[in-house]
């Protein structure tokens, strides 16, 4: 009975390295997830100042001409 214990499981080797594995894999894209929600209410806060801005006058030699840099 002894000897069966120590034998290594492969089954259980499987599963444990599958399940690890998947949760790294699920983290990675709930991550990548979470950059890409961030990023968008980033772009929505920025273009919220923008108009804010335009609506006040405010607008920049650089935001009216995107190609050009401010000095």
């Amino acid at each position: 009975m002894k000897q069966k214990e120590l034998k290594p499981n492969i089954h259980s080797f499987f599963h444990d390295f599958f399940s690890f594995f998947l949760e790294s894999k699920l983290h990675d894209y709930l991550f990548i997830i979470h950059l890409e929600k961030r990023q968008n209410s980033i772009k929505t806060d920025l273009y919220s100042l923008l108009q804010q801005n335009h609506a006040r006058g405010q607008n920049p030699h650089f935001l009216k001409h995107p190609n050009s840099v401010p000095e």
